[in-house]
């Protein structure tokens, strides 16, 4: 459970960090990077939880198997 709540942590994290960058270089704005995360956090915030409980959701439902693409077309061969 604990390799779970880790794993899940830091995609969201990633995720969100990602998200904020593309943001800020879509958008031209005219502000330093820094202020607009300090702009952004409530936002941010919230959709760091969206993440957050997805990603737990997934990873919670195939924490004992790792999913490839080779197990996907796998799966599809068997149906």
């Amino acid at each position: 459970m604990k390799k779970v709540i880790i794993t899940t942590l830091v995609q969201s994290l990633i995720f969100v960090l990602i998200y904020t960058v593309l943001g800020y270089f879509y958008n031209e704005i005219d502000v330093s990077i820094i202020e607009y995360f300090k702009n952004e956090l409530n936002k941010n915030l919230v959709v760091l939880g969206l993440m957050f409980i997805l990603f737990f959701i997934g990873n919670y439902i195939n924490r004992n198997k790792e999913i490839t693409w080779e197990t996907i077309f796998k799966k599809q061969k068997r149906e």
